[in-house]
């Protein structure tokens, strides 16, 4: 199936990602990995349009479908960028962090339809790294020539409809990753209340809290000298906050 430019807009302007948008636990990242190829690219979207053009799906049961159900199967395959974001899961939940836990987490709970977190990315469209653009061949979108010109027309929608989702769904918390100026400056928006710098592992992050929603900004789960530790600690954050908002 070819899709054409609709298609894709309707996807931009509407896919979140994975998960359960119902629950306690969102992680919000700067755009999906993958696109490797124009191929890939349209088959990602033809399964979304087949599937009845989601605004989340079940992230096993999507990725099963382009081959990808390796990450699912009964020895899943380690994904380095969910290990860490599952990591602040599980040690929130005081739950044992061997790389076993954090597989089974991954095969079972990560980002399923009614489960317990999802898995959000600001900008719509997959792609393997910065540097890679595929998109200009896939689309004659006159905004999708170049990833500048994608993000300069679909940051402020994209900042709006995350932003639409929280105050609709209340999650307890909402992790950012990624902590670049730029993406702060996004990340900002969306929670839409002031960022407060923080410390953890050596490491600056921010955090802020609405009333309702603790938001933490921390650092990107690949970055150069990045710990397990670090996670948990932000795990453990997370978990006294909660405690005492209880309480």
């Amino acid at each position: 199936m070819t899709v054409n430019d609709q298609q894709i807009e309707q996807f931009m302007q509407t896919f979140l990602g994975y998960g359960n948008l119902e629950s306690d636990f969102w992680f919000i990242g700067m755009e999906e990995g993958g696109g490797n190829t124009v191929e890939e690219i349209q088959a990602r979207l033809s399964y979304w349009i087949e599937g009845g053009c989601k605004v989340v799906e079940d992230v096993a049961e999507y990725h099963q479908k382009f081959g990808m159900g390796y990450f699912f199967d009964e020895s899943p395959k380690n994904q380095p960028t969910w290990n860490k974001l599952i990591r602040i899961i599980l040690a929130l939940e005081q739950q044992p962090l061997s790389l076993n836990c954090v597989k089974a987490f991954q095969k079972d709970r990560l980002a399923r339809q009614g489960g317990d977190n999802c898995l959000l990315e600001l900008f719509p469209l997959p792609s393997p790294s910065v540097g890679h653009w595929l998109y200009s061949e896939v689309s004659a979108l006159d905004y999708l020539a170049s990833r500048d010109r994608y993000k300069a027309h679909l940051q402020e929608l994209r900042i709006e409809l995350l932003r639409e989702k929280i105050a609709k769904y209340k999650p307890k918390l909402v992790v950012f990753y990624g902590n670049n100026p730029e993406y702060r400056q996004y990340w900002g928006k969306i929670a839409d209340c002031e960022l407060t710098g923080i410390e953890i592992e050596g490491r600056p992050a921010f955090k802020a809290f609405n009333g309702e929603t603790l938001y933490l900004v921390v650092s990107h789960p690949v970055a150069t000298g990045i710990t397990n530790d670090y996670f948990h600690r932000i795990g453990d954050l997370a978990r006294t906050h909660l405690e005492t908002v209880v309480l």
